[in-house]
């Protein structure tokens, strides 16, 4: 009975197992049944669902759809530009110069067969299947855009150096520099998907000329200097040199792609010269005594002992540039001579008033023309240059007046005319000496004639010109010698015309209001003087109405200044009025 019973659960258990199959594969046929009729009646001309094209949603769009989408997403898109050691910057795709071929784009994701359709669960297969777009190069964007990559990719590489201060010896390492290689970057970009938001800018390393290894041996070396120390001696001492000094005397220089250490000489033979040890006796003084530029007598110091730099220095290089610094550099000893000092007195005489100024002309810079002329019958006169022809700048000023005021004593001009500047001839005569008028000076000349001018001037003053059209450069030209000699018959009252206009004329030279030359140099003295400046030009000439006698000091130069000239008033004063 249990056998019966067994049998029986076993028959049921197999024809409910074939039952089950028979279940399955009706299953599995009407799935695929199900499935190749969906995809039977999926619209042709749309992209299967959930497909993307470079990361873009276009499932169940149709070609147009699918294009249009392409098109927005691509013209508004940003890609972050990253260079290494730059800034990442964001930029708009499509000024890269990568051009989308939305058609072709479009297509791949409708380009399935109508067999793809019979086989079941393709689609299914198919699904969420990402294409790669079309792309290509516009080459004439590309290379705008790669010209600015390249401007901001690059940087110099930077060279080893030894660097020396305050005492130390340090190494600033080598750095590579860079650049971007356009081909490099157009592969870059063409890889690069609408998805992926970084375009990396691939980079060429450039090395620097000078490497770390390169300027190692002169590191070492001068780094062994400095914290070695330095020992100099001499027979009196020996002195341990101060390591910021010792560091200050290195000196390191490019040459072929390589550095070279050197010794600074010039600092060197500064410490030598300023060391004051044991070694150093200071010398005595020697005073020269001339008069009138000549030595009467000499009064002669002690010599002393000091370091003879030149010998030293050479010592001192070969130790510090050598293999293995000396423990002592020994220092060379010299005898120092005396300091000699000079003590110029100048006599109240001829030969001491020309000693005064050509000594004075040495000790300044400038090219000067320079007449002393005594009117007091002393006889102290010099020159120095009196004949050298400068460009009058506004001294001719003083000239021009005595012109017109020459023509209006034989009554071809007036006093009481006006001019073009509104004022009279008088008031511009005035103007023209007291401030130096240009404005006035001009009518003066076109009224009086300006040919008249110059041949009534010249005619009386030889080295004179005052017109400037017979001048190679067209300008006014005299020399201290004529612009002396129009002053001193101006005060002797010789020149051609009447007392009263010698007394103006000299009147306006003792009130003119340029005061920092000559005057200035005889404080509380009167002082008659037309000044001159004028593109590099600078001139004082005057009559001094000094308390021992009145007399004149030109000056014409090129490259003077009013404080050299109140100095040379200041010296001549003093001889005049000993």
């Amino acid at each position: 009975m249990i056998k019966k019973t067994k049998r029986a659960a076993i028959k049921t258990h197999q024809w409910l197992t074939e039952k089950r199959i028979h279940w399955l594969v009706y299953g599995i046929l009407l799935a695929c049944a199900v499935s190749i009729i969906v995809q039977l009646v999926y619209p042709a001309g749309r992209a299967l669902p959930n497909a993307h094209i470079d990361g873009i949603q276009v499932g169940g769009f149709d070609r147009k759809t699918t294009i249009d989408a392409l098109q927005n997403t691509y013209a508004d898109s940003e890609i972050s530009l990253q260079i290494p050691g730059k800034k990442p910057e964001k930029i708009r795709l499509p000024t890269t110069g990568i051009v989308l071929n939305y058609t072709d784009s479009a297509n791949k994701t409708l380009d399935y067969q109508l067999w793809q359709r019979l086989i079941p669960f393709s689609f299914v297969y198919s699904m969420g299947k990402t294409y790669e777009s079309t792309r290509y190069i516009d080459n004439e964007v590309f290379s705008e855009f790669a010209v600015k990559v390249a401007e901001k990719c690059v940087s110099t590489p930077v060279n080893a150096a030894i660097e020396i201060k305050n005492g130390q010896v340090s190494l600033r390492s080598a750095k590579d520099g860079q650049k971007c290689d356009a081909k490099k970057l157009q592969t870059s970009l063409l890889a690069n998907t609408l998805d992926d938001t970084t375009l990396k800018a691939p980079v060429t390393p450039i090395e620097p000329a000078l490497s770390n290894d390169t300027v190692k041996t002169q590191f070492t070396h001068a780094k062994q200097v400095v914290d070695g120390g330095v020992t100099l001696g001499s027979p009196a001492e020996q002195w341990k040199v101060p390591r910021e000094v010792v560091a200050g005397w290195l000196t390191v220089v490019s040459e072929n792609n390589t550095l070279k250490l050197t010794i600074n000489s010039e600092a060197v033979k500064k410490y030598l010269n300023e060391y004051q040890g044991k070694t150093h006796i200071q010398p005595g003084q020697t005073t020269a005594h001339l008069l009138d530029g000549v030595e009467v007598r000499r009064e002669t110091g002690a010599a002393g002992q000091g370091i003879d730099t030149d010998v030293t220095v050479k010592r001192i290089t070969d130790g510090l540039l050598a293999a293995k610094v000396p423990d002592v550099i020994w220092t060379q000893l010299a005898v120092l001579p005396s300091v000699v000092v000079y003590d110029r007195q100048y006599s109240q005489s001829d030969a001491g008033v020309q000693a005064l100024i050509e000594q004075w002309d040495r000790d300044n810079a400038g090219r000067y023309g320079i007449l002393v002329r005594d009117l007091s019958g002393r006889g102290l006169n010099a020159a120095l240059n009196a004949d050298r022809d400068f460009i009058t700048a506004s001294t001719y000023k003083q000239f021009l007046a005595y012109a017109v005021m020459h023509k209006i004593e034989v009554g071809q001009m007036s006093f009481d005319a006006g001019t073009s500047t509104g004022l009279s001839v008088r008031g511009c005569i005035d103007e023209m000496i007291l401030h130096s008028t240009n404005p006035c000076a001009t009518a003066l000349m076109e009224m009086a004639d300006w040919g008249y001018v110059n041949d009534y001037i010249h005619g009386q003053f030889p080295s004179t010109i005052l017109n400037n059209g017979a001048s190679s450069d067209n300008e006014k030209h005299s020399t201290v010698r004529d612009e002396i000699t129009f002053q001193t018959r101006l005060n002797a009252g010789t020149l051609e015309m009447n007392g009263d206009n010698h007394a103006y004329l000299l009147g306006l030279l003792k009130r003119q209001i340029y005061r920092g030359g000559i005057p200035r140099g005889v404080p509380g003295v009167t002082v008659a003087n037309k000044v001159g400046f004028y593109n590099g030009y600078k001139h004082d000439i005057a009559i001094i109405y000094g308390p021992r006698g009145t007399y004149q000091l030109g000056i014409m130069s090129y490259g003077g200044a009013d404080w050299r000239f109140e100095d040379l008033s200041r010296r001549v004063a003093e001889l005049m009025n000993r």
